[in-house]
């Protein structure tokens, strides 16, 4: 064990048997084998070989962005959430407004919202005709606004699923103004720009992604 760990060694790993001991006890399932000589099952082995000990990623870099953010915002891959709110399953799980602040701040940088009509005229989000529970669109927007950039300055899209009525719609749109004020992307980084603006223009941005509504379905 020592001599494969010290003989496959990278920066970042333990360099030393003394090193070694310390992080095996660390995986160790029984405390009685940490006394003298402690040893792994194959099991805590496995455990071991892929933690983050024996991550193949300098972890002193891992915090630094080295791609390049100035490329247009369509060349990216995003880290995006699907039924963001949801705890459990989609038919009769809860929906969280904490669900929103424990994906943003695993960098999650797109967050779902299903809106639908509220009863005291403000929209509610919940999976649409199901047994979810429902929380209000406006401590989900709250929340966004608190914690979008706790661990990335880069944009936050708001994938809104909207089935709200004119007048709630209405509402959202007065919200989200108050609610995130200058964060909220409502103009053209560059009128004359021919290609969409870079993640590092769009830092500390929020951006609604949602479909336009037909004008026939004002009247369904």
């Amino acid at each position: 064990m020592v001599l494969f760990t010290l003989q496959a060694a990278s920066e970042g790993t333990a360099t030393s048997a003394l090193q070694l001991e310390e992080y095996v006890k660390r995986y160790l399932d029984d405390p009685l084998r940490q006394a003298v000589e402690p040893y792994f099952t194959a099991q805590e082995f496995l455990e071991y070989l892929f933690s983050r000990e024996n991550s193949i990623f300098n972890e002193a870099k891992e915090k630094e962005v080295h791609m390049n953010m100035d490329l247009p915002f369509s060349n990216y891959w995003i880290a995006s959430s699907h039924n963001t709110y949801l705890t459990g399953d989609q038919f009769s799980s809860d929906s969280s407004v904490e669900s929103y602040i424990q994906v943003l701040r695993k960098g999650c940088r797109c967050v779902e919202l299903d809106c639908w009509d509220g009863p005291d005229g403000i929209p509610v989000i919940y999976h649409g005709h199901t047994l979810t529970s429902k929380i209000k669109f406006l401590d989900v927007i709250r929340a966004v606004r608190d914690h979008a950039f706790d661990v990335s300055e880069y944009a936050v899209i708001l994938s809104i699923e909207n089935h709200c009525n004119i007048a709630q719609q209405r509402t959202m749109a007065t919200l989200l103004k108050e609610t995130f004020g200058e964060m909220l992307l409502t103009q053209p980084v560059d009128p004359n720009a021919m290609e969409l603006p870079s993640p590092n223009q769009l830092k500390r941005k929020i951006i609604i992604k949602v479909s336009t509504i037909l004008y026939t379905e004002f009247y369904v």
